[in-house]
């Protein structure tokens, strides 16, 4: 992996054959650090399907070691707000283990008071 992707991601050109394997958060919503940490670095990938237009934030508890995609383009940092547009949209993380040093990962999607996006999170299989 390039220490420094760019702010368009795309995960053919950073690592070709790139494969998806499922990981399962706990109860409440964090996702262990054994599902990901198991090499220098992961990538992790949720789905939103957006009914209505809106505008949101990401709640995380901590962006140590992380860089965050909504689709192809880079979210700056969790306060930044971002437009939801109607339709399925990635959520794309990567985690650098050598600089994390969180035992799990919990990342929340925060609607806009004033122009709230309704929307549900497909989860896995």
């Amino acid at each position: 992996l390039n220490d420094s992707p760019a702010k368009t991601l795309n995960l053919e050109s950073i690592s070709p054959g790139f494969i998806w394997s499922p990981a399962y958060s706990l109860v409440g919503g964090a996702l262990p650090a054994f599902e990901y940490a198991t090499k220098r670095s992961a990538f992790l990938r949720g789905v939103i399907n957006v009914q209505q237009a809106g505008k949101a934030r990401l709640k995380i508890n901590s962006v140590s070691g992380l860089k965050i995609w909504l689709d192809q383009d880079e979210i700056t940092g969790p306060n930044h707000l971002f437009e939801l547009r109607k339709g399925r949209h990635e959520l794309t993380i990567l985690v650098d283990n050598q600089t994390r040093n969180e035992n799990s990962l919990k990342v929340e999607l925060v609607d806009d008071l004033l122009q709230r996006a309704r929307y549900k999170i497909e989860g896995g299989e």
